[in-house]
C-alpha cells in the first residue's frame, strides 16, 4: 500500500475509498473484483431508514411510489452483498424484496 501511494481516511467509511484504493493498487498488482447490480423493493415504513443505508453504496437508481414504497437499484462489491442485505433485514424485518439484476466482472 505504501509503494502504491495508498492513504487511508479515518474519517470515511471503507465502502466510500474502496474504488480509489484499489484504483492505485492495480498499478502494481492485478486485482479484479466482481461487482452487483441489486434492486430492492422496501415497504413505505422503513423506505426512509433504508434509504440512509442504500447511499452508502453507489445508488444508480430511486423511485419512490405512489404506496410510499421505495423502488432502488445500488452497485455494490459482490463482497458487500450480504452486509447489504443484513442491514435492510434488519430495518425492515425481512420485508425487503431484492434481485440481482447483473454481474459486472
Amino acid at each position: 500500500m505504501e509503494e502504491a501511494g495508498v492513504h487511508i481516511d479515518e474519517n470515511k467509511s471503507a465502502e466510500e475509498q474502496v474504488e480509489e484504493v484499489l484504483k492505485k493498487l492495480r498499478t502494481i498488482i492485478p486485482i479484479k473484483f466482481e461487482r452487483r447490480e441489486i434492486a430492492v423493493k422496501i415497504p413505505a415504513q422503513y423506505a426512509g431508514h433504508s434509504y440512509t443505508v442504500l447511499k452508502k453504496y453507489k445508488l444508480l437508481k430511486d423511485e419512490w411510489q405512489n404506496d410510499g414504497s421505495l423502488v432502488a437499484v445500488v452497485e455494490i462489491p459482490a463482497g458487500l452483498q450480504d452486509d447489504l442485505f443484513d442491514e435492510l433485514n434488519k430495518i425492515s424485518h425481512g420485508e425487503v424484496e431484492s434481485k440481482i439484476i447483473k454481474i459486472i466482472d
